[in-house]
């Protein structure tokens, strides 16, 4: 479930009115493509951003990138009329291919340009160590406040895997070329 905006046009870090000790009451919340779809596909641009995030998965997939999740944020998940990408960290599991046949993908600055992913990359079959711990609450805490006033903020969980249903029902929506 993607909660409402608050009054700071963020998605909230904690769920108001419910136990705040619950995971499920706390950012990043768990969603679906489907639900990504219905809740951000509302104009052309923020349409083809989707397109974008949904042909980097695709693209992901491709390379053997299957399994794990990712965390979406940025100014596409907040109440702003125009966003100019959406943010991504991946958290996966390698394919059984060498590295340099796949880093490309979290390349920020082609992803960018060719899918409007602003992308970063995190392994999780590598062992935990300092190093892992301090970059997972890097991004963690870099997520959980904006960057201007540093008011908390929500952001989403979305696993990896078969997006079919979710670019069925974004290409209804363009091909209808209204807003909702």
């Amino acid at each position: 479930m993607i909660p409402e905006w608050n009054r700071d046009s963020a998605l909230p870090h904690i769920l108001p009115g419910v136990d705040a000790g619950s995971p499920s009451s706390r950012s990043p919340y768990k969603v679906s493509p489907l639900e990504l779809v219905d809740r951000f596909a509302t104009s052309p641009i923020r349409s083809e951003i989707l397109r974008g995030f949904f042909d980097y998965r695709a693209a992901l997939n491709s390379l053997g990138i299957e399994s794990g999740f990712q965390w979406i944020n940025g100014s596409f998940v907040e109440n702003v009329e125009f966003p100019g990408d959406i943010d991504v960290v991946t958290f996966y599991y390698p394919p059984n291919t060498h590295i340099s046949e796949y880093i490309h993908i979290f390349d920020t600055k082609s992803a960018k340009a060719a899918y409007r992913v602003d992308a970063y990359g995190i392994e999780l079959a590598t062992p935990l160590n300092p190093e892992r711990v301090r970059l997972i609450s890097y991004w963690h805490s870099m997520w959980s406040y904006r960057r201007n006033d540093l008011q908390p903020k929500g952001f989403l969980w979305m696993d990896l895997g078969d997006d079919a249903i979710a670019r069925q029902a974004l290409d209804e929506i363009m091909s209808r070329g209204v807003r909702r």
